[in-house]
Protein backbone atom coordinates (compact mmCIF):
# COMPACT_ATOMS: atom_id res chain seq x y z
CA UNK A 1 0.00 0.00 0.00
CA UNK A 2 3.06 2.39 0.79
CA UNK A 3 4.64 1.98 -2.50
CA UNK A 4 1.35 2.62 -4.18
CA UNK A 5 0.57 5.54 -2.82
CA UNK A 6 4.12 7.06 -2.35
CA UNK A 7 4.16 6.52 -6.67
CA UNK A 8 0.90 8.25 -6.66
CA UNK A 9 1.92 11.03 -4.30
CA UNK A 10 5.44 11.39 -6.17
CA UNK A 11 3.86 11.24 -9.68
CA UNK A 12 1.10 13.96 -8.67
CA UNK A 13 4.00 16.26 -7.79
CA UNK A 14 6.23 15.61 -10.52
CA UNK A 15 3.36 15.99 -13.44
CA UNK A 16 1.64 19.20 -11.33
CA UNK A 17 5.37 20.28 -11.27
CA UNK A 18 6.30 19.99 -14.93
CA UNK A 19 2.89 21.25 -15.94
CA UNK A 20 4.11 24.81 -14.06
CA UNK A 21 7.68 24.72 -15.86
CA UNK A 22 5.93 23.77 -19.66
CA UNK A 23 3.96 26.63 -21.65
CA UNK A 24 0.83 25.06 -21.97
CA UNK A 25 0.56 26.86 -25.44
CA UNK A 26 2.88 24.86 -26.67
CA UNK A 27 3.32 21.43 -24.51
CA UNK A 28 0.71 19.12 -23.86
CA UNK A 29 2.11 16.74 -20.67
CA UNK A 30 0.10 13.97 -21.76
CA UNK A 31 1.18 13.69 -24.93
CA UNK A 32 4.80 13.33 -24.40
CA UNK A 33 6.83 10.97 -25.56
CA UNK A 34 10.63 10.24 -26.24
CA UNK A 35 9.18 10.40 -30.15
CA UNK A 36 7.14 13.20 -29.25
CA UNK A 37 10.12 14.81 -27.86
CA UNK A 38 12.61 14.06 -30.80
CA UNK A 39 10.51 15.72 -33.06
CA UNK A 40 9.96 19.01 -31.42
CA UNK A 41 12.40 21.69 -32.43
CA UNK A 42 15.76 21.63 -30.23
CA UNK A 43 14.93 24.86 -28.22
CA UNK A 44 11.35 23.30 -26.99
CA UNK A 45 13.25 19.61 -26.47
CA UNK A 46 15.75 21.97 -24.26
CA UNK A 47 12.85 23.60 -22.64
CA UNK A 48 11.09 20.01 -21.77
CA UNK A 49 14.35 18.52 -20.81
CA UNK A 50 15.34 21.44 -18.21
CA UNK A 51 11.38 20.93 -17.10
CA UNK A 52 12.17 17.44 -16.46
CA UNK A 53 14.87 17.65 -14.77
CA UNK A 54 13.92 20.63 -12.31
CA UNK A 55 10.48 18.77 -11.41
CA UNK A 56 12.54 15.64 -10.77
CA UNK A 57 14.92 17.28 -7.88
CA UNK A 58 12.29 18.11 -5.37
CA UNK A 59 10.30 14.64 -5.53
CA UNK A 60 14.19 13.27 -4.87
CA UNK A 61 15.04 15.64 -2.19
CA UNK A 62 11.58 15.04 -0.39
CA UNK A 63 12.46 11.12 -0.93
CA UNK A 64 15.59 11.20 0.55
CA UNK A 65 14.04 13.42 3.71
CA UNK A 66 11.38 10.66 4.17
CA UNK A 67 13.64 8.21 4.09
CA UNK A 68 16.06 9.50 6.44
CA UNK A 69 13.20 10.21 8.89
CA UNK A 70 12.12 6.57 8.35
CA UNK A 71 15.77 5.27 9.39
CA UNK A 72 15.69 7.13 12.12
CA UNK A 73 12.51 6.20 13.45
CA UNK A 74 13.67 2.61 12.51
CA UNK A 75 16.60 2.91 15.37
CA UNK A 76 13.79 3.40 17.89
CA UNK A 77 11.79 0.23 17.29
CA UNK A 78 12.39 -2.07 20.33
CA UNK A 79 13.85 -5.50 20.02
CA UNK A 80 11.69 -8.36 20.10
CA UNK A 81 13.59 -11.77 19.78
CA UNK A 82 12.05 -14.69 17.58
CA UNK A 83 11.17 -17.47 19.28
CA UNK A 84 12.61 -20.95 17.86
CA UNK A 85 11.80 -24.66 17.35
CA UNK A 86 13.46 -25.81 20.00
CA UNK A 87 12.43 -22.87 22.59
CA UNK A 88 8.22 -23.06 21.79
CA UNK A 89 8.35 -27.08 21.32
CA UNK A 90 10.01 -27.18 25.33
CA UNK A 91 7.41 -24.42 27.14
CA UNK A 92 4.47 -26.83 25.51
Amino acid sequence: IGGSVGVALFGTMFTTSLASKLPAEHVEIRSLSAQTISNLPEDFQRMIMVGITDSLHPIFLVAGILAVFAFLLSLLLEEVPLQGKNESAGAA
